[in-house]
């Protein structure tokens, strides 16, 4: 878990797995060259996957940007998950930039967009530094982007939240908090938001 500070957005890491569907049964199965390509794209996935689970996040980086030199750098997958090393090594701007590939190239899977738009906020929220007006608005902007997609994860919502209060938007920040505890009663937000609720200034 990305340590916060208290009454900070909170950090959503959903190691997305995408789903290979067969379009038809009648599709020719892949020659071996592909299934190779495919194979070894998947192995340098997980051994990726297994350095940020270790929090070997540099070692993860070089996985994920081995595999995604396999899809031709266009792995919105890949992307998502160097924004989380990237997240995890405090390297913001860096978080920014793989988000708005994973937006860039994520197509119609709505999980890894919504995911994106959110890290690309939480980045942004966290370069403003409480203070800086445009990278919070920037953030709120995000989050709503990824609101506005269906599945996206109710955390966004006092994520939403806790940007509006620093940017003084008090009641549309608590109520963006209050839905959060309304989607999620027993989440793991659920202490910190009811204590925003009660004093926005803790923000």
């Amino acid at each position: 878990m990305i340590p916060r500070q208290t009454g900070g957005p909170a950090p959503l890491l959903i190691l997305v797995a995408i789903e290979i569907v067969s379009v038809s049964l009648l599709a020719p199965e892949p020659g071996p060259i592909a299934k190779a390509q495919a194979d070894a794209y998947q192995q340098e996935l997980s051994v990726g996957k297994d350095l940020l689970r270790r929090r070997n996040y540099e070692d993860a980086l070089k996985s994920f940007k081995r595999a995604n030199e396999m899809r031709g750098k266009k792995s919105a997958e890949c992307y998502y998950l160097m924004s989380e090393a990237y997240f995890s090594l405090g390297a913001y701007k860096n978080v920014i930039e793989s988000a708005e590939k994973v937006i860039e190239f994520a197509g119609n899977n709505k999980q890894l967009t919504w995911n994106g738009y959110n890290n690309k906020g939480l980045a942004l929220q966290t370069l403003a530094d409480k203070k800086d007006q445009k990278k919070l608005q920037s953030a709120e902007a995000a989050f709503r982007q990824a609101l506005a997609i269906e599945g996206a994860a109710p955390v966004i919502r006092y994520n939403l939240g806790v940007t509006l209060l620093q940017l003084n938007g008090d009641p549309e920040g608590i109520a963006e908090i209050k839905e959060y505890m309304k989607l999620q009663p027993t989440g793991m937000y659920t202490n910190s938001a009811r204590k925003l609720a009660e004093n926005p200034r803790r923000a």
